[in-house]
């Protein structure tokens, strides 16, 4: 008897108590890349558990052998199904092709989408991916270098200047659909004609450089020496290199690159007097760059601080001294032109200070 009122009980307990599940009602619909419409026959969808083969994970999705399960698509390219796992980050692949196989031999299009399942614990989700078919199975663009930013010091006592260089590019884009990309790589050398630079391009690509951004240090660039510079994407299909760019340490570069140089500008004192050599990226009146370091220095550009002396430069055949009275503002002094090497004094450190095209 006992033992029945035990089993009665647990049967309450167990109908009285919520059931809770893992799993996913997942809704959504692919469509094409130029968004036209679907037809059913030309379109596999299949869905995974790896995020790794998201787009900018790990390229190689469409010669996946983890999808497994091709989804019935709707004839407005809709679809609805109940994923019973948890506790997962499920990704999704469509393909414009009756394959993945024949997608891949005609360069044909595909897209992602993503979804989260809920824990064990939780109620069942119910997410909504959409996916269009935006990347092509095919070589990347080329892409373009975007950005030098040269970060600069003067000893003062030797009086030598030394620099370090972070040069910057995109991932290039064109009109027929995106590129999935895998990695980087970059080259960089003194070109013996710059003018042809890549035919003194050298052989082997700078080791563990395999992003967007290449970080040079002090002992990899020289001030005054030209080098030009190249970036390639990677896919699985191919690489692409970019066009060369030419950058001068402490003078610029070329082809309308963002350029920006940065200075720890030392102070003069009694008996030390500390020469710190600058260049402009662009062209700048020797009084616009006295109130830009003196901007610089307060934090405020409209309550500027007084720290610069005097700016000088050699115009070839002589010295010339710019005499700055920043109260004053009658006299711009002389032009400096993008890339000339000019002598800055100041009366009081100025870290950080910041010049840009």
């Amino acid at each position: 008897m006992l033992l029945k009122r035990w089993a009665v009980l647990f049967l309450i307990l167990a109908f009285a108590s919520p059931v809770f599940a893992g799993g996913a009602t997942v809704s959504g619909a692919v469509t094409k890349h130029d968004g036209s419409a679907v037809a059913q026959s030309n379109f596999v969808a299949c869905y995974d558990n790896s995020v790794s083969l998201m787009p900018s994970g790990a390229v190689g999705a469409l010669t996946s052998t983890t999808f497994t399960n091709p989804l019935v698509l709707g004839a407005d390219g809709s679809f609805n199904f109940w994923d019973g796992r948890s506790s997962l980050t499920v990704g999704m692949l469509a393909v414009e092709g009756v394959d993945i196989a024949s997608v891949i031999t005609a360069k044909g299009y595909y897209g992602f989408g993503s979804y989260s399942l809920g824990a064990v614990t939780s109620t069942p989700t119910t997410p909504t991916v959409n996916i269009k078919c935006n990347y092509k199975a095919d070589s990347p663009y080329a892409p373009s270098i975007t950005k030098f930013e040269e970060v600069s010091a003067t000893d003062p006592v030797k009086n030598t200047k030394t620099s370090s260089l972070k040069v910057t590019a995109n991932e290039g884009s064109g009109s027929t659909g995106d590129r999935e990309i895998k990695s980087h790589g970059w080259k960089y050398w003194i070109p013996a004609d710059p003018a042809n630079a890549m035919a003194s391009a050298p052989p082997t690509e700078v080791a563990g450089a395999t992003s967007t951004v290449l970080d040079l240090d002090s002992t990899k660039v020289t001030p005054g020496k030209q080098y030009a510079f190249i970036c390639k994407t990677i896919n699985q299909w191919g690489e692409t290199w970019s066009s060369p760019q030419l950058y001068t340490i402490g003078s610029g570069g070329t082809g309308g690159v963002a350029t920006s140089f940065t200075y720890d500008l030392l102070k003069s004192e009694a008996g030390k007097v500390v020469i710190n050599a600058i260049s402009s990226p662009k062209d700048i009146q020797a009084f616009e760059l006295a109130k830009l370091i003196n901007a610089a220095k307060s934090g405020d550009p409209a309550k500027p601080a007084n720290v610069v002396i005097a700016i000088g430069h050699w115009t070839g055949a002589a010295s010339e001294a710019f005499i700055v009275d920043d109260k004053s503002g009658a006299s711009k002094g002389f032009t400096i032109r993008a890339g000339e090497g000019v002598q800055v004094y100041v009366n009081d450190d100025v870290k950080g200070f910041k010049l840009s095209n």
